[in-house]
């Protein structure tokens, strides 16, 4: 069934304007690599089922809408990863000083790090504790303190 495009329009953000330029400057090789993977895993077979022109010109006004939801994962993932972006530093900038006066010859480098990405979920998860005190409670659970190191 054709849609009437001509009163549908879509705003494009800044960000994906410059991921689209971005991508043009710096990714060809990429992109190149993904039209082939693409070509290779059954896009070329479907090119080659269109056959005729008039199945062209409507295969191309079905698959308009696709450009629209193309652009809106785009620009969800940009927003996703400046939204990781920020969460990590934030999680760092809280973290790192608490890391910092941990000794880690206490723990298994698992411990640590089990410690860590729990740390990390739990605090992206509730966005209002505090990620010294969830890594802190973390390491406690974890902690397995030896007689070895008791005794220096």
């Amino acid at each position: 069934m054709p849609h009437n495009h001509d009163s549908t329009q879509m705003n494009i953000s800044y960000e994906l304007l410059m991921l689209l330029q971005w991508l043009l400057e710096h990714e060809q090789d990429s992109l190149r690599k993904i039209i082939n993977k693409s070509l290779h895993n059954g896009l070329q077979k479907q090119l080659e089922s269109i056959t005729t022109q008039r199945e062209r010109q409507q295969a191309a006004v079905e698959l308009q809408d696709s450009i629209i939801d193309f652009f809106r994962l785009l620009e969800a993932h940009i927003d996703d990863l400046m939204n990781e972006d920020h969460t990590q530093e934030v999680i760092q900038r809280t973290m790192l000083p608490a890391l910092k006066q941990v000794d880690a010859r206490t723990y298994s480098y698992g411990a640590l790090e089990t410690s860590i990405a729990k740390a990390e979920a739990a605090f992206c998860r509730s966005e209002v504790g505090n990620a010294k005190e969830i890594l802190c409670k973390e390491l406690l659970k974890r902690w397995k303190p030896s007689k070895k190191l008791a005794s220096h």
